[in-house]
């Protein structure tokens, strides 16, 4: 979940981009109608992130393996690329050309602007056109289960936070994250540090690094492929990381406490499918613990030694009590000023 897209009589063959295709196929797909073709625009950090790229990606694959689809990826090397990107698959005419990112929000709309008839669906920002479907998440919902088990968790009573750029998307994550240690752990302070960079892992790892040499024992990140530096920063100090987006227990087994997963791959799949049931529209959805797209990892047999006494049951306390709407989780800084922390049960 790549670079031939064919429209009637013809295949037509990205040039630059990076691009990568899968069909080999005939133009229909068994059916008395053409196959559906999807295309897609990764942001900077690209497929292989082990992030909110590659969930992405795993949402095409599974588009083209279970809706037989057509699927065409394009990468993006610098936001530079969004525009041109958009221009050459708006002229392929795709059924749906997916953007994946919140820094490609100017372009994709004034691609969707350009062409009123062409379906566009946008991952992590709102919609502000009749033909573009707007995906954003509650990541702050996720975030917090994750600051409750890291408060839970941690014995320096430190742990930090590494953001990818300091945007109100990501800020979204870091106050979540601080909601959720300061409701299991009064004593817990959280320090968080921003890379500005969605993509050199080396800046992660330098991050994630101070805060774990002034104390730190468990560091959350919502850097994207900068991430990658964190996890292995809290290998080589011995400490534990918190991945994001995707499941990123395995990436250093034993070094990753949990991660908060977004499901982006569920997002890209329900976009296409929408299309090809015919119930598409202009709109923005917002996904989070209740709806399904948003919650931790699952415990693994790597991953429950980390944890203390009752932590997955004060997890899963708190997921109900979102899911149900007994306890609202601060998006904002203004929000977490006034925030006060849920009696949990199984914390007392």
């Amino acid at each position: 979940m790549k670079l031939q897209i064919l429209i009637p009589a013809l295949v037509i063959v990205a040039a630059g981009c990076g691009s990568g295709s899968k069909a080999e196929e005939p133009l229909t797909n068994g059916e008395s109608k053409p196959a559906l073709t999807i295309a897609l625009v990764f942001d900077e950090a690209g497929r292989g992130d082990k992030s909110f790229n590659d969930s992405a990606a795993r949402g095409l694959d599974q588009v083209a393996e279970e809706l037989k689809a057509r699927t065409r990826e394009i990468d993006s090397k610098s936001a530079s690329d969004y525009k041109p990107n958009f221009e050459s698959l708006v002229f392929d005419k795709p059924d749906l050309i997916i953007g994946v990112g919140v820094s490609m929000d100017s372009a994709l709309h004034e691609a969707a602007k350009a062409n009123p008839s062409q379906k566009f669906a946008l991952i992590d920002m709102p919609s502000r056109a009749d033909n573009v479907l707007g995906v954003t998440f509650k990541e702050e919902e996720g975030s917090f289960l994750a600051g409750l088990l890291a408060g839970m968790t941690t014995k320096s009573n430190r742990v930090g936070f590494v953001g990818g750029k300091n945007i109100p998307l990501i800020k979204k994550f870091e106050v979540g994250f601080r909601a959720g240690v300061l409701t299991a752990n009064p004593n817990a302070v959280v320090t968080a540090k921003y890379t500005e960079d969605w993509s050199d892992i080396q800046k992660g790892k330098e991050a994630a690094l101070s805060l774990y040499n002034t104390g730190a024992d468990i560091v959350y990140h919502a850097a994207g492929r900068c991430g990658l530096g964190v996890i292995n920063a809290a290998k080589e100090k011995g400490k534990l990381a918190i991945g994001v987006d995707s499941d990123q227990d395995h990436i250093e087994p034993g070094a990753v406490l949990t991660s908060m997963v977004k499901s982006v791959d569920k997002a890209v799949f329900e976009a296409a499918r929408m299309v090809r049931d015919g119930t598409f529209k202009g709109r923005t959805l917002e996904l989070g613990i209740k709806e399904g797209y948003i919650g931790l990892s699952e415990p693994k047999d790597y991953t429950k030694p980390l944890m203390p006494n009752g932590a997955l049951e004060a997890v899963e306390e708190a997921k109900k009590m979102i899911s149900d709407g007994a306890l609202i989780v601060p998006k904002s800084e203004a929000e977490l000023a006034s925030f006060k922390p849920p009696r949990l049960a199984s914390l007392q």
